[in-house]
């Protein structure tokens, strides 16, 4: 077991389990996914999954935060308020992960 405590003062916890692999049930039909810029994903059967929002709107935040940091003097309070405000952010604003999703 691994515990992590990142920069904005959280903590994270990771573990290893070993379980027994087990086959999965044969499947009747595939489907193909094509990934794309202008729809998320297209399924075969021809339905279109739209880019989650989210992801865009955490980009700006978190472009707008890290502005803010840089605008404010070193070692004043305000400059630490603004660093853990980043830090409390996404890391990756594009894929929304976080430090347990990345390992």
């Amino acid at each position: 077991m691994t515990v992590v405590k990142d920069g904005a003062g959280r903590y994270f916890a990771s573990f290893v389990v070993e379980v027994a692999e087990r086959p999965l049930p044969p499947v009747e039909s595939e489907t193909g996914i094509d990934l794309g810029l202008s729809a998320f994903a297209v399924l075969s059967d021809g339905r279109k999954i739209d880019s989650p929002r989210f992801l865009r709107r955490a980009d700006k935040k978190l472009k707008r935060l890290q502005r803010a940091l840089s605008r404010t003097a070193k070692g004043s309070n305000n400059r630490a308020k603004a660093r853990l405000a980043v830090a409390r952010q996404p890391l990756d604003g594009r894929t929304g992960s976080t430090p347990v999703e990345r390992g």
